[in-house]
Order: structure tokens, then sequence, then C-alpha cells
């Protein structure tokens, strides 16, 4: 004898009664008993996908399609369960319970767990959502791993070399490293545009170590001379590091692109057209391992709040470059802390709350790894916090942070206590 659990315009979902008084004397949940909800469309029950904690009814996937009607079939069940109890008596079902245990030969016992594994995760996920499932396993999986071998694996980028053969870049990289490395393989420029302290230096000066190649490198350029050279009083040429750059080739790195002057850009421009460059001391074809990377903390659209000292570029500047965005990498940040995933949530917890409140901070690897280093040597969260963080923020300003901070651990309860 079956009874009605739910019924909506498309469905009725029933469910044969003594699977109530099984679930009532032994104990179990609703959840134990979503293969055997039977939907009245077309006399299918709730089917699981083979080696998913993922249902379908009727070919509709839960997650999309039946999830409500589902949710609903399973406390209508629950109820019915609770009410069986309470009639026939909580002391009854205790005294009997041993009598009324499943049959080990009719369900396998590896069955039976994989069957309670799947109606437990199928609950779950029917109040929560898919996304946040998948980040909470990676979470714990990850703290697993670093708990038993120290280090958590790292992805192996493979270089092909220009002579055929393989290298590997080794080390931990950031995310768009191997995109960078693409774009410098293939001899496209590329602009690393982010906040200061993302790794964009590290980035080029590793796509040049994996592709062999010497790496020459040049800060923000106010003096034109300082990139081209000079010819001095005696008639001798100074040269730079980027005459030798295009001489012998290699990977040449201009940070701080959008501080340099529009003189400089416009020269850096003709050289990668062109591939040649007009030098005091001649002209100069540019070898033809030449690559171009150059990095900024803008778009090129010129000063902003946070980074005043930047020229617009124009855009025959940009039209050379492939423009990659660089933000913070986790990975890096989970390397230069050994794992210390609170210094990290509160980091970035930290860095959300200042964008809300419009102070600008830097919160980089490198404050992290300092706090790192002193925690190690003894120094109390509380200093590490205001001498490698806060750095003489102001107390109105730090007040501001502190009420939206929504991070509870002892990097949180120390700025709190600091301020």
């Amino acid at each position: 004898m079956e009874i009605i659990l739910y019924r909506n315009k498309r469905n009725t979902y029933s469910i044969d009664k003594s699977i109530i008084k099984d679930a009532a004397l032994n104990g179990n949940s609703a959840e134990q008993y979503v293969e055997r909800i039977m939907c009245s469309r077309d006399g299918r029950m709730f089917e699981k996908v083979p080696n998913e904690y993922r249902y379908t009814c009727n070919g509709e996937v839960i997650e999309r399609g039946v999830k409500d009607d589902l949710t609903v079939c399973l406390k209508e069940l629950n109820d019915a369960i609770a009410e069986w109890r309470e009639e026939h008596g909580a002391a009854k079902s205790d005294r009997n319970a041993d009598a009324h245990k499943p049959n080990s030969a009719a369900i396998p016992t590896n069955q039976a767990a994989d069957f309670t594994a799947a109606g437990a995760a199928l609950a779950m996920l029917a109040q929560i959502k898919e996304e946040q499932v998948f980040n909470k396993v990676c979470a714990d999986l990850d703290t697993f791993i670093f708990e038993k071998y120290g280090k958590l694996p790292q992805k192996e980028i493979v270089v092909k070399l220009p002579d055929g053969s393989k290298k590997s870049a080794g080390g931990v990289q950031h995310e768009m490293f191997e995109t960078i490395l693409k774009y410098v393989t293939a001899n496209v420029p590329v602009f690393m545009s982010g906040p200061a302290g993302t790794g964009k230096s590290s980035i080029a000066k590793s796509a040049a170590s994996a592709l062999n190649m010497d790496f020459y490198f040049s800060g923000a350029v106010q003096d034109i001379y300082k990139f081209t050279g000079f010819v001095d009083a005696n008639g001798h040429y100074s040269k730079t590091q980027f005459y030798d750059f295009c001489c012998n080739g290699g990977v040449f790195f201009l940070d701080e692109m959008d501080a340099s002057i529009p003189e400089v850009l416009v020269a850096l421009n003709a050289a990668i057209a062109n591939r040649y460059f007009d030098f005091p001391c001649g002209k100069v074809e540019l070898n033809e391992n030449c690559r171009f990377i150059c990095a900024g903390n803008t778009y090129g659209t010129g000063a902003d709040a946070e980074y005043t000292g930047r020229y617009q570029l124009d855009a025959a500047t940009l039209d050379r470059f492939a423009v990659v965005d660089i933000d913070y990498s986790k990975d890096i940040f989970n390397a230069v802390t050994n794992g210390n995933k609170d210094l990290i949530a509160f980091i970035y917890d930290l860095r959300k709350a200042c964008k809300a409140v419009g102070v600008n901070m830097i919160l980089s690897y490198r404050c992290v790894q300092n706090v790192t280093a002193m925690e190690s040597v003894g120094l109390d969260t509380a200093s590490c916090i205001k001498q490698c963080i806060a750095k003489g923020l102001s107390k109105d300003a730090a007040h501001m942070i502190s009420e939206r901070l929504t991070v509870n651990n002892k990097y949180a309860d120390a700025w709190k206590g600091v301020f």
C-alpha cells in the first residue's frame, strides 16, 4: 500500500507504507530511502547517477529539475516516520531493534554504506550550492594532504625549448605563469597588469629561466638615455641593459611601464614593430630571440587614487601587447606562509574590508612572509600585525576596517586588539 508524499502540477510522489515502518523500527532517516520514492508521471523512481552523489527522476538531474520536489518529499517522509514512532512507542522500537535490522545477505555492506552516504550528501546538496560543496571538499582535502605530507602537490609545467628539448619550470608558480610563458614562447609581447606585490617581476624572471634565455631588466624609465644609452665627451658609448638585449637576445622586462615617460614607450614601440633600434652608436638589428615583457599597476588609463604617478598609455603602445591580469595567487600565499590557512583567510578578508572603506593597503606576499618569519622566532601575533601589516595605519581607519572583518581567528582578534 502506498501513501502520497507530495503532489504538484508535474508529478505525484509516493512511497510504500512499509518503508515508514521499516525506517521507524531501524532508526533510519528519509534520506536513506530516496531510491524508493516513486514518481507517478511514468512510474519511475529516483535513480542514483553511477559513481556520483546525484540523482535523476524522469531523466531530470536532481540539482536542476526536481531538487525542490525531493526536498519536500524527504521532509514529509521524515514527518511520517516520526509520527509512526510516536504512535507505536519508542520503547517498542528499542526492544525490537535487533529483530528488525536489515538482512546483510539482502543488502551488501558496501552498497548499504554507499546508499547511506549518498542520501546524506543529497540532503546537503538540497540546501547549499554545488560550488560551496566543491570548495569545502577541496579545502578539507588540502588540509589533510598538508598535515600528512607537509606540502601540497604542485602542477609541473613542462616547457618546450626552441631546440626541441623539454624542461620543467619547477617550484611554486603563479596561476598565470603558464599563460605568460606561452605568449613569450610564441614571441608575442605581453603586458602584465595588477596590484603591487602580485609577483609580476618573478613571473618574468621565471619565464626567462624556463626558456634558458638571458634576463634583462629595467624599472620605470624617467630619462630616455637610461634606455638608449649615450656617447660621453670622450666618444665612448655607454651601453644599457636594453642595448645588450637587442644585440644578444633574451627576455627584456620593463617594469612599471605605466610610470615611464612617453618618449621611452614610443622608442619601445619602434623596436617591437620594426625589429631594429637606432641607438646613439648606430642602428642595431634585434636578435631573433628577443622577447618583450612589460608590467604595470594600471591598464594604461593613467593615474588613479591608489597609483598616482602613472601615465596614460597611448593606443599604439597597448595595441602591441597582449594584456594579462595578474592578481594575488593563493598557491604562493600558501607557500610563503607554510600552509597557514588562518593567516591567508585573514589577509583576503582584510583586503575586502579595506576596499569597502576606501583604505589603500598593499597586502602582498611580502607582508605575510614577514609575519610568518617573525612568528617563527617568537614574536607575538599582535606585534606582527601592527609592524608587518598595519604599518602606521590610523586608528580611525583601522576601526572602520575592524567593523567589516568577517573571519574569526587569532589574526582577526589580534587586529581588533591592537586597535
